[in-house]
């Protein structure tokens, strides 16, 4: 069995962009965990304790703290390694390789506040002069078309890449939907940001 971890609408963005399945878990609860690594802990040790399968984490500030996940974290740092550039991430993930923390972008895609002039205007402070920057935020892979027309000269590199290179071979199957916080809020968001159903969407005790 497969779960697909974030804190956010990031994981079902990686569906969508994927269109593969799994169980979806949201821990929503105190959203956003990428401003409290502590919490970040407690949190990954209850979903390790309450699932059994292959975990896919696609919020690099939780990743870090797991033991066994999917992550495309060695990924990254190995481009990394081989070709510095900017990393655009939430605050603890960002603070790792001297990037940028963009959780003012992530939240017009959280909040369904998308527009394309408030984005542009962010990626050009998050961007400026950098030729190659590395996408590390899972939320704002929603802009990743966007990016792509509107910075042609920049070579961009998307987590969401790393993660489809390592899930090859996984067998999905069709999506069950859990969160641990708002559900309502979650889910007609969802549904606003991405079309759909996600009505299915049911909460956990943790």
């Amino acid at each position: 069995m497969v779960y697909l971890i974030d804190d956010s609408i990031g994981a079902l963005i990686f569906l969508n962009e994927c269109n593969v399945g799994g169980n979806v878990i949201i821990d929503n609860m105190y959203w956003p965990l990428a401003m409290m690594p502590k919490t970040i802990k407690y949190r990954i040790d209850n979903i390790e304790k309450n699932t059994n399968g292959k975990l896919i984490c696609t919020n690099p500030s939780m990743s870090i703290f797991f033991e066994d996940a999917i992550t495309g974290i060695e990924s990254f740092k190995k481009d990394f390694e081989a070709k510095e550039g900017v990393v655009l991430s939430n605050k603890i993930f960002a603070e790792k390789f001297n990037g940028v923390d963009v959780q003012v972008l992530a939240n017009t895609v959280v909040d369904g506040n998308v527009s394309e002039y408030v984005a542009k205007n962010l990626l050009d402070s998050y961007i400026g002069d950098a030729k190659v920057v590395y996408i590390m935020e899972p939320c704002i892979h929603y802009y990743r078309e966007f990016m792509e027309k509107f910075y042609p000269n920049v070579e961009f590199r998307f987590l969401f890449d790393y993660l489809k290179a390592e899930i090859i071979g996984l067998e999905f199957t069709k999506s069950k939907f859990y969160v641990t916080g708002n559900r309502i809020g979650l889910y007609m968001g969802a549904e606003e940001l991405l079309g759909g159903n996600y009505s299915s969407f049911r909460r956990l005790k943790w």
